[in-house]
């Protein structure tokens, strides 16, 4: 009654490794993100924190 389970759990594991080492062997491109980071001056960021803290 325990086989067909544990048949079902190994051939998981197998899915999960085959699939780690096709990974390994073949990456696929990274997701690009397009981020808009701002510089901003630290006293400009600790005003707003300040605020933020204040507004709670």
């Amino acid at each position: 009654a325990i086989t067909p389970i544990l048949a079902l759990g190994g051939a998981y594991l197998c899915f999960e490794g085959a699939e780690k080492v096709f990974h390994a062997l073949l990456p696929h491109a990274d997701h690009e993100v397009e981020a808009d980071f701002d510089v901003k001056d630290p006293a400009h960021l600790e005003e707003e924190k300040v605020a933020g803290a204040i507004k709670t």
